[in-house]
């Protein structure tokens, strides 16, 4: 019995039995292969990869080391401190930021003692930008599986401050495959990951929430062990309410008329009118789902979004259902007034009736 053909889309990578279309932005397949080809590529790959550790790792054991000593992030205790003996080559070669620290005789290179104190210095990040320094990727550890999206965002976060710009679009790539718009939904972090995945990509930077305490803690991604944020049940809230006057003005008929409250001062270009229109979709939509949208922007949605904050963003964008169950979404929406206008134009690009709304 010959082996049962598979299909990989060169788009999101995804392998399956079926030829139908995986992704948004392919069609048709276009790479057949056998079953038993697959496990012969995988094998080499990992063959391949083994022996390139081990040249990497011989290479490093040759230069000088350093000692990095974190005491930054969240979550854990302030007084405690990670110690990392790196080598330097390695380091280096990896990070510009330590490339251009170690430059110089300065105090860092002459007592060979680097500190990392600022709330982006996560320890449990820079565990695997260690694995990036020595392997040139990292894997996500069984423990941190169920939160893998938060974990991406603080490597990404990380990367960005210690100026790692291969580490930075590797995380990047691993967050998309959770978060874009054409990622299986298996993959999606759960709603609860998400709220704290928007919070920490919003908050600049990680400022102590004014939540609960549990809620101000975010996901745990300890290496003691993984335990879900708090219990979904109990941050759930009824259905939302008839939005009332303030938020959405009603006709006599009953039909909602449109606020102008998020239209731009004048629409003088095309792109200009687009956009007001998004907008007073959104409005219309999220105000329908019990979202106040009583706010203003000076520049309505006008100023670029980083590359992290808009992939977590349209992603929550797409599953306002699922996040309005949470009271966490009220509360960030409010505090973190970027966030809000966001959402607002995210809803309004994606398309409301095209939205694909899936549980978390």
């Amino acid at each position: 019995m010959a082996p049962e053909p598979v299909y990989r889309c060169p788009i999101c990578r995804r392998i399956s039995r079926s030829a139908s279309c995986c992704c948004s932005e392919r069609k048709e397949p276009v790479w057949v292969y056998t079953e038993e080809d697959h496990e012969n590529i995988e094998q080499d790959k990992k063959r391949s990869l083994s022996a390139e550790a081990y040249g990497l790792v011989a290479s490093a054991a040759l230069s000088s080391t350093i000692q990095v000593h974190l005491t930054g992030g969240t979550g854990k205790d302030e007084k405690e401190t990670t110690v990392y003996t790196l080598h330097t080559d390695s380091l280096t070669a990896a990070s510009d930021y330590f490339k251009g620290l170690l430059r110089f005789d300065g105090t860092e290179a002459h007592d060979g003692v680097v500190e990392l104190s600022e709330p982006y210095d996560d320890p449990i990040a820079f565990g695997y930008f260690v694995q990036f320094v020595y392997l040139q990727r990292y894997e996500i550890s069984k423990a941190h599986k169920p939160v893998a999206a938060y974990v991406h965002a603080t490597i990404y976060k990380l990367a960005d401050r210690l100026c790692s710009n291969g580490l930075k679009a590797l995380a990047f790539a691993n967050l998309e495959s959770h978060c874009a718009l054409s990622a299986k939904p298996s993959s999606f972090p759960t709603a609860s990951v998400l709220l704290h995945l928007l919070e920490f990509a919003y908050r600049e930077p990680y400022e102590s929430s004014p939540g609960s305490d549990e809620e101000a803690k975010g996901p745990d991604v300890s290496d003691r062990g993984l335990k879900r944020p708090a219990d979904d049940s109990a941050n759930e809230i009824p259905p939302a309410q008839e939005p009332d006057a303030k938020r959405l003005k009603t006709k006599k008929d009953g039909k909602a008329e449109k606020s102008t409250a998020m239209m731009p001062a004048s629409t003088t270009s095309k792109e200009e009118a687009d956009l007001a229109s998004k907008e007073a979709r959104s409005q219309d939509a999220l105000a329908s789902i019990g979202i106040d949208t009583d706010f203003s922007l000076v520049t309505p949605a006008c100023t670029p979004m980083c590359p992290l904050k808009k992939l977590v963003v349209y992603h929550a964008a797409s599953r306002l259902t699922d996040l309005t169950k949470f009271t966490m979404f009220g509360r960030i929406s409010q505090e973190l007034p970027g966030l809000k206008a966001d959402l607002l134009f995210a809803v309004g690009e994606i398309g409301w009736d095209e939205l694909y709304i899936k549980t978390g």
